[in-house]
């Protein structure tokens, strides 16, 4: 079985992504999401539930959490 096929969907794939491979970590609102969150350190499954009842930084979105 030929190999070219292969090789060409990688490197169209890598060359369509190559300049991702320079760019930082984007941290828009991972703090405040994420590891200063209050409900998720130490999360506990009280805590997951209130992301279900209320909002948190203005917004309900309990199934990203």
């Amino acid at each position: 079985m030929p190999r070219w096929p292969f090789l060409g969907i990688v490197g169209v794939g890598l060359l369509v992504y190559f300049r991702l491979f320079s760019a930082g970590f984007v941290g828009f609102d991972d703090d405040i999401h994420v590891y200063a969150n209050p409900f998720l350190n130490p999360p506990t499954l009280h805590k997951l539930a209130s992301f279900w009842h209320q909002a948190y930084e203005q917004l309900y979105v309990p199934l990203a959490y």
